[in-house]
């Protein structure tokens, strides 16, 4: 699909969402937790995969957030498609290239240093705040950042939902949670981000309505 006709979420969908997650008691924030797990029942499996290498908090994080992001979606395109599993398995393909040609490339043939490598990169990749420092890295690690970034800029671009990655990044920037991970749960948000981002995008059944 064309930039120009996929579906954005804007900003006035997201601060709607938030507000009325924020508004809601004990009972119904239960209740609207619950609809979208059952409603995604995909994206429910995932986080059934994921919730036991999380923290409490972590894990608590990334159910609110991904509600709220799902209903800014729902506020823009009405009920939503399902996310299904080939949908799932179609987009974490497109996004995350084989392990095997990153390693040729970078000349490693062992995974551990591999995993090693990646982890110091996503680390460094969390904390760019400019074009300044994004060449400050690339100087800094040569060869290995330049390889990283590219293989990896499907994941990285934010311009397939602009403001919902916005939104992300200043909500995780400014939390308190001392027990959460904030680039762990950015990555699992980014991933339902683009789930949902495929149902809208990718299938005829997703359909803009009006804030009104």
């Amino acid at each position: 699909m064309k930039n120009e006709e996929r579906i954005i979420i804007e900003q006035e969908h997201l601060e709607h969402a938030v507000k009325y997650f924020n508004d809601l008691n004990e009972e119904e924030y239960v209740k609207f937790t619950e609809r979208m797990l059952d409603e995604q029942e995909g994206i429910t499996s995932y986080f059934a995969l994921i919730k036991e290498d999380l923290s409490d908090d972590e894990f608590m994080d990334v159910i609110d957030y991904s509600s709220i992001i799902w209903y800014a979606f729902e506020l823009k395109c009405g009920k939503l498609p399902i996310v299904t599993d080939e949908m799932i398995v179609a987009v974490q393909n497109s996004i995350f290239p084989e392990e095997s040609e990153i390693m040729k490339k970078l000349g490693i043939t062992d995974e551990a240093t591999y995993h090693d490598k990646l982890d110091k990169f996503t680390d460094e990749l969390s904390n760019i705040k400019s074009e300044k420092h994004l060449k400050q890295l690339s100087d800094k690690w040569g060869l290995e950042f330049d390889i990283f970034y590219e293989a990896l800029q499907p994941m990285i671009d934010s311009a397939f939902q602009p403001f919902v990655i916005d939104f992300l990044m200043d909500e995780l920037d400014s939390s308190d949670e001392e027990n959460s991970d904030s680039g762990i749960v950015y990555q699992h948000i980014y991933m339902v981000t683009k789930w949902l981002d495929a149902a809208i995008n990718e299938t005829p059944k997703g359909k803009i309505i009006s804030m009104g």
